[in-house]
């Protein structure tokens, strides 16, 4: 079962979720809610295991303060809600964004854009496009040469079957296009999936170098201090603070995180306790 979630609910909680944006790169980067990582729907397959590994990490904490850990997002909530089924049937809970990017810039959301890139229809929009075009050619070429509607019949039929399948193989070949291809300067699927994968490790690592936390969440990613010492309390079971008192904690691997995460979360309260004045292990 996909459960939704306004823009209105949204706004306030991005600190705290992992937003992921399954459009075409051309379109991620023409605009996109701030902190979204581009994971494209059609590469979504490669993206699981870092998302699992994610959700599994932090899962338990999540429930706790009564959140999921992972939000997706698209143009309109059609291929948001696509990829949310894939997640689900890998066991992996997330949150669909109703009416996605229009949603959001349509109550006033201020969106995000790669420098140099303009906005890009999103991938239904020119799949329509694209298709009516075909049949509408094909029906005034068949008055020069006929037999040309087939053309527009094979369009129609192909429609159909995208309907059927859930599927939309044109919407594929669009998104080899080069203006729906990643820009020069834009996050790459690589990039996002180092996001997921090493964050928190990144900031371990940023912390035992002596980085003070505002820099440390600025540059991983969080939007304020407040917000990445949240999730690293319910994650780790203490604040950053401990996590500099040993320069060796730097090679604490995400792998640890997870376990850190189930083992503090094993004891009823523990994520809300005082910090801890122990050495982070």
């Amino acid at each position: 079962m996909v459960t939704p979630v306004t823009v209105e609910q949204l706004e306030p909680r991005l600190d705290r979720l992992i937003l992921i944006d399954v459009r075409s790169p051309g379109e991620y980067a023409g605009g996109h809610i701030p902190g979204a990582l581009n994971i494209p729907l059609d590469r979504l397959d490669r993206a699981l295991p870092a998302l699992h590994a994610t959700a599994t990490a932090t899962a338990t904490a999540t429930a706790t303060a009564g959140r999921n850990e992972l939000a997706v997002v698209c143009a309109t909530g059609r291929r948001a809600r696509s990829a949310c089924e894939q997640l689900a049937e890998a066991g992996i809970t997330a949150l669909l964004v109703s009416g996605g990017t229009n949603a959001w810039t349509g109550a006033g959301y201020a969106l995000d854009r790669v420098d140099g890139a303009r906005p890009v229809w999103a991938m239904d929009r020119q799949v329509r496009f694209a298709a009516g075009s075909l049949v509408l050619l094909g029906l005034l070429a068949d008055r020069a040469r006929p037999g040309a509607r087939r053309v527009s019949a094979a369009v129609g039929g192909g429609l159909v079957v995208s309907a059927l399948t859930n599927s939309c193989a044109m919407g594929s070949l669009l998104g080899r296009l080069p203006y729906n291809r990643p820009r020069p300067g834009a996050p790459t699927l690589d990039d996002a999936l180092t996001a997921l994968a090493l964050r928190l490790h990144r900031a371990l690592v940023l912390l035992a170098e002596g980085q003070p936390v505002t820099a440390v969440a600025h540059r991983c990613g969080w939007s304020s201090a407040s917000a990445f010492i949240d999730v690293f309390r319910r994650t780790f079971g203490h604040t950053p603070g401990n996590a500099t008192t040993t320069p060796g904690n730097a090679t604490t691997t995400p792998g640890h995180a997870a376990t850190a995460a189930s083992r503090a979360d094993r004891t009823p309260g523990n994520a809300d306790r005082a910090p801890d004045s122990r050495p982070a292990r």
